[in-house]
């Protein structure tokens, strides 16, 4: 009998890298950094991302997830999906 499971990790709900916020912008890119890189760490293969509260400015959160690929597909042999979803207003 073979069982094949896949777990799915979830970033927190409040981080928001794109924040008007400064104080939030920053907190939230470190702590994106930090799931993201813990999520790699365990192998999990896909990870969700919170909601884009500003899809016309989501690049930062963009440029961090991006980093944090590169890297882990420099350190590990599998690659965590990420993926992006939008709130619709």
């Amino acid at each position: 009998m073979i069982l094949c499971a896949q777990v799915v990790g979830s970033v927190s709900g409040w981080i928001d890298p794109d924040s008007p916020d400064l104080q939030l912008a920053t907190h939230s890119a470190a702590a994106l950094q930090t799931e993201l890189g813990w999520a790699a760490h365990l192998g999990v293969q896909a990870v969700l991302l919170p909601p884009v509260k500003r899809p016309m400015s989501c690049a930062r959160t963009a440029q961090l997830t991006n980093q944090v690929r590169a890297r882990m597909h420099a350190c590990v042999s599998r690659k965590v999906l990420r993926l992006l979803h939008f709130e619709v207003l």
